[in-house]
Parts: C-alpha cells; sequence; structure tokens
C-alpha cells in the first residue's frame, strides 16, 4: 500500500464524527523523516536529540488527533473528504471548529509541560544518568509544540478542497457493527490510504 510523504502535493483526511456529533477527522498515513534539530554531536544537540527519541518513543501512545494535527504541519494540499449528507461549507466550518478547539488546547499543555521541564527536569540535569523528570515533559512539550504549529497551518491553508463520499455515511451508520460494512471500509482503506482505518473507528462505535 502506497504512503504519503512529507512534501507531497496532498493529503487525504476523511471526516468522520463521533456519537455525539463531534468531529472526528482521520488522516491519510504520512512518514516521519528525521528532523535537522535532532542531528548533531555537541551537547546541546545530544540533548535536543534526547528529546526527539522520547517524543517518538511516546508518539504511538499519545492521542490520535494530536499526532494527527502534527502531521498537518507539513500539508501542502489537503483534500477533506466528508459525509454526503452535509455540505462542504457545513464541513468545513466542523473542520474549522475542530482545528481551533486543537490549537487552544496544545497551545495551554504547551506552556505546563515546558513549565515542568524547566521546574523539576533542568535543576536534575547534573545528575549522572536520564533525567526522565526532564526529557519526558520536554517531548511532551515538544509533541504538543508541533500539534498546534500543525492546527495553525491548516487553519491557514489555502490549498484546501472539500468533496462528499457516500461511503462515509454508510461507515458512519454501522460504527457499532463495523464487520457488516467491511468491504466498504475495504473500499476506502484502498482508496485514500488509510491501512489504519478500521483501528481508528472502533472507539467511536463505544461512545
Amino acid at each position: 500500500m502506497a504512503i504519503a510523504y512529507f512534501g507531497d502535493p496532498s493529503m487525504n483526511l476523511l471526516l468522520f464524527q463521533t456519537q455525539a456529533g463531534d468531529p472526528y477527522p482521520i488522516l491519510e498515513i504520512v512518514s516521519r523523516p528525521e528532523p535537522g534539530f535532532a542531528k548533531g554531536s555537541g551537547r546541546w544537540s545530544r540533548i535536543k536529540k534526547g528529546v526527539y527519541q522520547t517524543y517518538r518513543r511516546l508518539m504511538d501512545r499519545v492521542d490520535y488527533h494530536e499526532r494527527l494535527c502534527s502531521q498537518l504541519r507539513h500539508s501542502t494540499d489537503l483534500q477533506v473528504v466528508h459525509p454526503s449528507n452535509i455540505d462542504s461549507t457545513e464541513a468545513q466550518d466542523r473542520l474549522r471548529d475542530f482545528l481551533r478547539f486543537c490549537y487552544r488546547k496544545h497551545s495551554r499543555w504547551v506552556g505546563i509541560d515546558a513549565f515542568l521541564a524547566i521546574v523539576i527536569g533542568i535543576p536534575l540535569m547534573p545528575l549522572p544518568g536520564p533525567n526522565i523528570f526532564f526529557f519526558y515533559p520536554a517531548a511532551r512539550t515538544l509533541g504538543h509544540y508541533l500539534a498546534r504549529k500543525g492546527a495553525q497551518h491548516a487553519l491557514n491553508c489555502d490549498k484546501l478542497s472539500f468533496h462528499s463520499e457516500p461511503l462515509i455515511d454508510q461507515v458512519q451508520n454501522h460504527l457499532q457493527d463495523l464487520k457488516t460494512v467491511q468491504d466498504i471500509l475495504t473500499g476506502l482503506v484502498e482508496h485514500y490510504q488509510l491501512p489504519d482505518l478500521e483501528r481508528l473507528l472502533i472507539p467511536l462505535g463505544k461512545k
């Protein structure tokens, strides 16, 4: 299955919703290149590399939408696919509400985790051994910073297109029993490059 890479001209984002009616976007899978700040051999470079390595280890355990927002910072052409029972204007409003919420949430947590890293972790830096009191909150600061940056980037994106997809409606109506729409799920996975789609939808059927 093809995987999108950062810098590709477009990324697919499917717009589902929770049973409470809240937006639940799912993004086409993308690769994770090594950032420039994680390279080098000096003391400061080693600290940044340690923060980034901790961030990478934690990435698969954090909230899915934090990772989604982080990936959005690389999007240059975002193609939003929404249910056919709403029009493009409503889909755009729902997505923007979601992104604004994420921006505010991650802005708040950037400050909290940065404060913990500075107040608790930095005083322990001279001690030998791994300083989890610094690297964990520093990595979470990085995660929230990248998610906030991605949400802001998507809000300011000028290449944003919307189109409806009736298959989303059919899946949305069977969230509590996805086995009945396996063929439809397979079609969405193959067409929009979403190998984790079923796994990501399972929690929606439990809420």
